[in-house]
């Protein structure tokens, strides 16, 4: 039995709305600690979520379960979820869950029943928390605005992470277009606004390029968080982390081209 609230409902629907653009169905993993999620594509890149159930408003797990769910079918029953209803899931057979839609304000309850899926490939994997070459910590809107500026010029990005900048590169067929982030420090109360870079005192420049497209549906996740981090890895991997403040993280990895 798995019965869990979210005081914001339209969390989940911002999480779902991300995932959907990477791979059709998911497992969601509950477990008395936190829900989750694992889930990679056909061309190996991976998506990992966690919330954590301490902060949501109400959490009953006794047992560990897995809900298939197709994500295309959940994202269009969110779109009932006002911007004010709490969302509570609840398992009512091993074949369905129930979705909750409530806003006290307006005394509206909507109930909606959602059949579990299985019929899809489903393969066991964590992101591994390797240590990095490098890590950069951006604003999230910063690295938004850039994908949907260099999407329209080509399909691949070169990445290059110095001590002191990362730079976005591609190459198109009217030449070469550049856009950078120099690391800054900002006012201690807005440390969403920095940029920082951190580098071993001996490490060379890090370069990498990696598909452009899967990078802005990435930044769908910016919804969720005003930061960003980018961690490139010594398995020649770029792995993209989204905080949810309060309640855990949505990452994502992708191998190099």
């Amino acid at each position: 039995m798995v019965r869990v609230e979210l005081g914001r409902g339209r969390l989940l629907m911002e999480v779902v709305e991300t995932i959907k653009g990477i791979v059709d169905s998911a497992y969601f993993d509950f477990s008395p600690t936190q829900m989750s999620l694992n889930a990679i594509d056909s061309n190996g890149v991976k998506v990992s979520l966690v919330l954590r159930s301490n902060n949501f408003n109400s959490y009953e797990c006794l047992f560990e379960q897995t809900m298939g769910i197709n994500l295309d079918c959940m994202y269009n029953l969110f779109q009932l979820c006002g911007h004010d209803d709490s969302l509570t899931l609840e398992s009512v057979s091993d074949r369905a869950v129930n979705l909750i839609f409530t806003n006290p304000d307006r005394d509206t309850i909507a109930t909606i029943e959602l059949g579990f899926v299985s019929d899809f490939l489903w393969t066991d994997f964590v992101i591994k928390d390797t240590e990095p070459y490098a890590v950069v910590r951006m604003p999230s809107s910063g690295l938004e605005s850039m994908c949907k500026m260099l999407i329209v010029a080509s399909d691949t990005i070169i990445i290059s992470v110095t001590k002191e900048q990362v730079k976005f590169s591609i190459i198109c067929d009217t030449g070469a277009i550049d856009y950078t982030f120099v690391q800054r420090t900002v006012p201690a109360d807005k440390p969403e606004d920095e940029t920082v870079i951190q580098m071993h005192e001996t490490m060379e420049p890090v370069s990498m390029m990696v598909d452009l497209e899967y990078l802005k549906v990435f930044t769908k996740a910016t919804l969720l968080s005003k930061t960003v981090t980018l961690k490139f890895c010594p398995d020649d991997t770029l792995v993209v982390v989204y905080p949810i403040p309060r309640f855990g993280f949505l990452k994502f990895c992708m191998p190099k081209e």
